[in-house]
């Protein structure tokens, strides 16, 4: 099996950076999934971003609960929400 796995990253370190979340999502489209475990609400991060995504029109469905490194029962969960809402 031949193949290339490449997954770029970007990660923004410093003060106000989530204040550029919208215009970094932009070009990607207004529809998501959202993995609520890379949000941690106890720094009130996860209102900031719920926040920026409506203000931006955003179509976001939320599947919340799911602890760090999920277990595959997480992931399929996740993946059938994301299927049933058309965004992916």
């Amino acid at each position: 099996l031949n193949y290339v796995h490449d997954i770029p990253t970007k990660i923004y370190f410093g003060k106000n950076q989530i204040s550029q979340l919208e215009s970094i999502l932009k070009p990607l489209g207004k529809k998501f999934c959202w993995h609520m475990a890379v949000v941690p609400s106890k720094e009130g991060l996860y209102d900031t971003v719920k926040e920026i995504l409506d203000a931006g029109d955003f179509e976001v469905v939320e599947l919340s609960g799911i602890a760090p490194n999920p277990r595959i029962e997480s992931v399929v969960e996740g993946v059938a929400l994301c299927k049933h809402h058309q965004l992916m």
